[in-house]
């Protein structure tokens, strides 16, 4: 029965050809191994092999090419990502490993007999492996909207397809869960990047650059994300009028670095912002990953911005509240800085929601250090948050320092941190690689 209801909601949904007999090429794209941004790569790619004259298929043994989005962030991950891709490697398909991974691991990748590699970098030389196109993946808009992954490989991926696909589902089953959440960790959890995967059509998300000024030491994405460059300035306005024009009244202002904006290209991140807060309607931005670097740089700009109303989401990820670690991070380490802007902004605007980062177990990090970070969190009026443990990437900086934690120990301070936020007045949520998820509603 379930596989039959899918069917009709293929044809419904134009994911596969009514006609049958003149069926197309085929692909699926699984992009549920990444962030938004890696989901609005995997949108982009999407309609690169729709204008192509490709139909999309909800499982991969349906498929001619198969797309495999995956983050190279944590070791974890890396893991997970190179176990989906021996199942993948099973079937009839081209496959064609894209995102992260690629940059981060790319020793690894090369170990791996079969499949093809584009990291976020070159993700435009997805036509040599395609010449025939007539569309090349430059004509392709940035996507605005994030790929979602629906997968019938099985039963439980039936049900949640059909879950996501079905407007009456989502009603009683997704939305009661979302409102849920919203209830215990605040309203703009979305700021902290979908960590629970739900649908989000209303919001729109304008990604302003691509790649990061900063080489932090724990962190191999720049290595997927090359040399930091700025979106033109004049599509950023026109990509969001469009989505004024279409109605939505929440935008996600997105990118791994979006405080950099414009030093490449003679402008800057606060005069973006004041442009679009220029218009008129009723809208709001939430501000993605700002580091403290540039909210420092850019306080007063940013606090004049905050007073006009239209930002109702900023989110700093601190990682942590230690000077001396966050030198040993290679991050901006003025910490009584970061904390009086970050007061200075709640108390311009009460109701404006702030949302952080945090490392558990960096090297070397003392039990005092530890406890700081949780310190700054309840000090700063910090409203939501993630706190993960260090995963140390092989060939980053971080490594060579020592003494490295064990992971029991890591696990007790995350234990506390569940503790510390419960008796502060946040509720908390421990995901599968024990990161901790935490706000509190207002």
């Amino acid at each position: 029965m379930i596989p039959f209801v899918i069917f009709i909601y293929e044809v419904e949904n134009n994911i596969i050809p009514m006609d049958l007999n003149k069926r197309r090429k085929t692909v699926f794209i699984d992009a549920r191994l990444v962030c938004d941004r890696g989901k609005l790569d995997a949108q982009r790619v999407a309609n690169y092999f729709s204008k192509n004259g490709y139909d999309f298929v909800q499982h991969p043994k349906n498929a001619q090419v198969i797309i495999f989005n995956v983050c190279g962030f944590s070791t974890g991950m890396v893991q997970t990502g190179l176990l989906e891709i021996e199942k993948y490697k099973k079937y009839n398909a081209d496959l064609i490993i894209i995102g992260g991974l690629p940059g981060t691991d790319k020793e690894v990748c090369e170990k791996v007999s079969t499949g093809k590699f584009l990291s976020h970098e070159n993700l435009g030389n997805i036509d040599s492996f395609f010449p025939e196109h007539s569309i090349h993946f430059a004509d392709i808009d940035d996507a605005n909207h994030p790929w979602l992954t629906l997968d019938t490989a099985s039963v439980k991926k039936q049900i949640k397809t059909l879950c996501y696909r079905s407007s009456f589902l989502k009603k009683i089953v997704i939305a009661p869960i979302d409102y849920y959440v919203r209830q215990k960790i605040g309203e703009d959890y979305l700021i902290l990047g979908n960590p629970f995967d739900f649908p989000s059509e209303n919001i729109y998300r304008l990604r302003i650059s691509w790649g990061c000024n900063f080489r932090c030491s724990y962190c191999a994405i720049r290595k997927a994300t090359g040399d930091f460059r700025s979106k033109p300035f004049g599509q950023c306005v026109k990509e969001f009028e469009s989505g004024l024009q279409k109605g939505f009244q929440t935008f996600h202002i997105m990118s791994v670095d979006p405080g950099g904006y414009g030093k490449d290209i003679g402008s800057t991140y606060p005069f973006l912002l004041q442009t679009l807060c220029e218009y008129e309607g009723e809208y709001r931005f939430r501000l993605e990953a700002v580091n403290p670097f540039w909210l420092v740089t850019y306080q007063h700009e940013l606090e004049e911005i905050v007073k006009k109303g239209k930002i109702r989401a900023i989110s700093v990820p601190i990682q942590s509240g230690s000077p001396r670690i966050l030198q040993l991070m290679n991050r901006f380490s003025d910490i009584d800085k970061i904390l009086t802007c970050l007061q200075r902004l709640k108390t311009i605007s009460p109701s404006l929601t702030l949302a952080t980062n945090g490392i558990i177990g960096f090297p070397t990090e003392t039990n005092e250090e530890f406890h700081s970070t949780l310190n700054f969190i309840k000090e700063s009026g910090i409203d939501m948050g993630y706190l993960y443990p260090i995963s140390l990437k092989p060939g980053t900086k971080a490594e060579s320092i020592h003494p490295h934690f064990p992971p029991r120990e890591i696990y007790e301070r995350i234990k506390f941190s569940r503790k510390f936020l419960s008796q502060n007045g946040y509720t908390s949520f421990l995901t599968p690689g024990h990161s901790i998820i935490f706000g509190r509603y207002r």
